[in-house]
């Protein structure tokens, strides 16, 4: 029952996650009733995959991840370590006092456990999130890039089509962070063309691949300050982003950009609609910076202080901004702390402070410089 079960859930998670409770429940049930076997690792990292991402219990889910990992010294048998390990390393740990730069060699390890027993599916995926949180830490994207190339080989080596797709999205997005298509704000070019890239889904990965499709789009507009864009982009995805990839922690980045983008346009018009989004965006991420300071409590900082300057509140934003810029340096995230660098500079511009702003701003552009993002 445990392996036929086992079989299903992943299934579940892309094409029925209303069922997903359902097979997880069942699997801590009978080992519960049974007794544990090498299975009742997956049964319960699931289990705090389910605390953690659906329901929002982080602290309940990370206890629930480090006794399914406990589990895997009780068993001589492998089979399931590699799935066990990237799924805490990437969908629970992030959540809970974990950086994303630590969660890193745990990922690259889960890839080696795969490989070592023929998962090559789990494999890829743990292989897939080291490379995804490495490129959202900060990583260089040069080496961002090197590494998705042999992603994108070892998923066609693999015949795994859809984490194929999504590499390619992901490999697009930094070709254009670095300058290399022609239109900054489009996924097209020498990975992928957008356009063109459903015809290559099955129906039942169709909204998975859409909400991927979404947040890349939108972290491009971000970066290219089109903040009308990303806006647009956010009405589409706000609400069912979260729905369709729970744990992932680009739930935070949507939110995180989403709200800086509201922040700069209610500086043009003050919109009760555009303030909204801000404080939606303030109370979620706050939320996020209790249990996991080091992946969010600057980009929590960031908002606060854009949200201070355009309510006027100049001693606080002031405050706020210099915090933000300080955790962003001590979090390693290079394309973060540029980012706050550049606010930072468009509020003391606004406050006439021209030799303040200017400063920031080679500041910024230095950072992006060095992170590899030369468009």
């Amino acid at each position: 029952a445990m392996q036929m079960l086992k079989l299903i859930y992943g299934c579940c998670y892309i094409a029925r996650q209303d069922l997903l409770p359902l097979v997880v429940f069942r699997m801590v049930r009978l080992s519960l009733k049974h007794g544990a076997n090498h299975i009742s690792a997956l049964a319960f990292v699931m289990y705090g995959f389910i605390e953690s991402a659906i329901m929002g219990n982080f602290q309940e889910g990370y206890r629930f991840g480090k006794l399914a990992l406990s589990f895997l010294e009780k068993f001589e048998n492998k089979e399931i370590h590699c799935q066990t390990v990237w799924t805490f390393w990437a969908f629970i740990a992030p959540w809970y006092e974990h950086s994303l730069s630590n969660t890193l060699e745990h990922l690259k390890h889960s890839y080696i456990l795969g490989v070592e027993v023929g998962d090559h599916l789990n494999a890829l995926y743990g292989l897939m999130f080291s490379v995804i949180y490495g490129f959202y830490s900060g990583r260089q994207l040069a080496l961002v890039l090197d590494d998705l190339n042999s992603i994108v080989q070892c998923a066609v080596s693999f015949g795994n089509e859809l984490n194929r797709q999504v590499m390619l999205i992901i490999q697009q997005c930094v070709l254009n962070l670095m300058g290399r298509s022609e239109n900054p704000l489009a996924l097209q070019g020498t990975a992928m063309n957008e356009d063109d890239l459903f015809e290559h889904v099955a129906p039942e990965n169709v909204e998975y691949v859409s909400q991927i499709l979404y947040f890349y789009r939108l972290m491009l507009a971000h970066t290219f300050c089109e903040h009308k864009v990303v806006v647009d982009i956010a009405n589409k995805s706000r609400v069912t982003l979260a729905k369709t990839l729970p744990g992932f922690f680009i739930v935070v980045l949507h939110v995180f950009f989403d709200g800086l983008a509201a922040c700069a346009l209610a500086r043009e018009s003050s919109s009760r609609k555009h303030k909204k989004i801000i404080k939606v965006a303030i109370k979620k991420m706050k939320r996020w910076a209790t249990h996991s300071p080091s992946n969010c409590k600057h980009k929590l900082l960031l908002l606060k202080a854009e949200y201070c300057a355009i309510r006027g509140k100049k001693s606080f934003a002031c405050k706020a901004y210099n915090a933000a810029l300080d955790a962003a340096n001590k979090s390693g995230m290079m394309q973060d702390e540029a980012l706050a660098y550049e606010r930072a500079a468009v509020f003391f511009r606004e406050l006439g402070d021209e030799a303040k702003a200017s400063r920031y701003l080679a500041i910024a552009h230095q950072l992006y410089l060095d992170w590899g993002a030369d468009a």
